[in-house]
């Protein structure tokens, strides 16, 4: 937490910072728990859906849904979009989720 005090001599706000450490280690705690759910989301949304891309890296990639309304065409540049395979990020998804968890149970 931050105090403000005023220097009488100069004027200026002096700032004095203390740590409270058993409330770190909750936030940091509570933190993991976000990134966690929100990276197990991502998971989940990456293996529900299939995704299809131009091969402009300007470009996004669109998911079926949004390539079959454009007749699989690219909405930014119009070229034809193919389907793009997401295991490389489906698997550093996977591994990442598995640090965080290995990790949380380590500190109980």
């Amino acid at each position: 937490t931050g105090i403000r005090v005023k220097d009488e001599r100069k004027g200026w706000f002096v700032y004095r910072w203390r740590s409270r450490k058993d409330e770190v280690e909750n936030f940091i705690e509570n933190q993991k728990k976000k990134i966690n759910e929100r990276l197990q989301q991502r998971l989940d949304y990456e293996n529900s859906s299939q995704f299809y891309h131009c091969g402009n890296e300007d470009c996004p990639r669109i998911t079926f849904e949004n390539a079959l309304e454009q007749f699989f065409k690219c909405p930014r540049c119009g070229g034809v979009v193919n389907l793009k395979k997401n295991d490389k990020l489906k698997k550093a998804l996977e591994t990442k989720i598995t640090e965080i968890r290995n990790d949380m149970r380590r500190q109980l």
